[in-house]
């Protein structure tokens, strides 16, 4: 080979080996996972649907939409669907998959509809809690209900004719509920805002409901997180909650299961709940009972009317429930004596916060009275942007303008247990499952200085 046919087979190999490096560090995009056919939105949606709802496109819903057994609803990030009046709800007997992003979440809501995000808002006239529409509504047939990075809105709508057994005789929709003693339901960095009734019904399964925030939840009746019976199993962890009619999180191991109800509760964050419900046996942000169990740690309980509440009539499962490491703040000496409710089976734990010994008197009985004057004013868990003292816990009942994260000194800080560890019932899956678990940490509430908590 001459010189020159030297030099120009070597600038050819130079340029092919700089093309083949530029393609191998070339990213290749994925394309949205999807399932059957497109979805089309020319027309509201009613009757039977399956396939998927395309990312970027807004669809309406019209009265009953219905997910058939053996069928899926795929609903890609950045789809937004709209309910056209109070009849509309998702009815799933099949598979639903809402797989939003945080960068493009999936919106299920009203059109049109302003946020009166104000404590001068009264609870009749605010439409978040007006129920617009019903919501996502699982029968015992449906296997899967899966909900990421999904705004749900305006639910709990009225309706004559139950469409699903388990409905009979309520009147009213709960924005979420799941039925299947052996399916799965996700729902994880999901914001529900607003919900006539309850939030999320579970009759069953295994859960995973994890960093998630639940604001404006009951007009007057209804709970945030209600899981009653079936065998239910699994986390309800890193979850904000404000604002709630009711109790925030109540698990009961309803009569006539063939498996133990078992839920960890942990590292939630529960602030001016309890207020609107004219039922004081309802006012409280965690109550288990009826031989429900499980663990309940690391979690801070701000301003509601009453404190955790184990059930003395109907008791959980003391043997297998495992408590401790929660903090609670009240602004008032009437909040503060329902920290540990009078009659009921909650154990003041040397681990909670303020500690009880600073102020329950000596040979205190459990389920007793006790002077609540000491902690008034004790404990202010220091969020970054959030009023304390409130000015009235039962108006300001939502999340805007408010930061829940924890600053610097904050008696939450490292006053957790990171030794337990979640349930994980549910397996780890991008579609089909969870798609990472927060354990237990070292710090109270939703919001550990670590970043693994709630990312709303």
């Amino acid at each position: 080979m001459t010189a020159k046919n030297f030099q120009t087979a070597f600038i050819v190999g130079a340029i092919l080996l700089c093309s083949s490096c530029q393609k191998d560090n070339t990213e290749i995009s994925t394309p949205p996972f999807s399932v059957g056919k497109e979805v089309s939105d020319a027309a509201p949606l009613t009757g039977s649907v399956k396939g998927t709802m395309t990312s970027g496109k807004t669809y309406y819903v019209d009265g009953e939409v219905t997910i058939n057994r053996g069928d899926t609803l795929l609903i890609q990030p950045g789809v937004t669907v709209y309910a056209k009046n109070a009849t509309s709800v998702f009815i799933v007997k099949g598979v639903f998959l809402s797989l939003g992003t945080k960068e493009k979440p999936v919106k299920l809501s009203v059109e049109g509809k302003t946020k009166q995000d104000s404590p001068s808002t009264l609870p009749e006239n605010d439409p978040a809690m007006a129920g617009l529409w019903g919501g996502v509504v699982c029968d015992m047939e449906c296997p899967r209900l899966i909900l990421k990075w999904t705004n749900i809105e305006y639910t709990g709508s009225h309706f004559t004719n139950p469409p699903i057994e388990g409905l009979s005789g309520h009147g009213y929709y709960w924005g979420v509920t799941f039925l299947n003693p052996e399916g799965t339901f996700v729902m994880e960095d999901c914001h529900m805002y607003g919900a006539n009734t309850e939030g999320v019904r579970i009759m069953g399964g295994y859960i995973s409901i994890l960093r998630n925030k639940f604001e404006k939840i009951g007009l007057q009746l209804g709970d945030a997180v209600t899981i009653k019976g079936g065998g239910t199993q699994g986390d309800v962890a890193y979850n904000v909650f404000i604002g709630c009619s009711s109790q925030c999180i109540v698990v009961d191991n309803f009569e006539g299961n063939t498996r133990q109800v078992t839920v960890n509760a942990y590292n939630n964050t529960i602030i001016n709940s309890g207020w609107r419900t004219a039922r004081a046996n309802e006012v409280y942000g965690i109550t288990y009972f009826r031989q429900a169990a499980g663990l309940i740690c690391n979690n801070a309980i701000v301003n509601c009317r009453g404190g955790l509440f184990l059930d003395n009539g109907k008791p959980p499962k003391l043997d297998a429930l495992n408590y401790g490491y929660n903090s609670f703040y009240a602004d008032t000496k009437d909040i503060a004596e329902n920290i540990y409710p009078w009659g009921s089976l909650t154990e003041p734990k040397t681990t909670d916060l303020p500690t009880p010994s600073s102020y329950l008197p000596a040979g205190f009985q459990t389920g007793g009275e006790y002077d609540g004057s000491a902690i008034t004013g004790v404990n202010n868990p220091l969020f970054k942007q959030f009023t304390i003292p409130c000015p009235d816990p039962a108006k300001y009942s939502y999340t805007a303008g408010h930061d829940f994260h924890i600053n610097t000194g904050s008696p939450l800080i490292g006053k957790g247990t990171g030794t337990i560890f979640a349930l994980k019932k549910v397996p780890i899956d991008p579609n089909f499952g969870v798609t990472e678990y927060s354990e237990p940490g070292s710090d109270i509430g939703a919001y550990p200085t670590t970043g693994i908590g709630n990312k709303l």
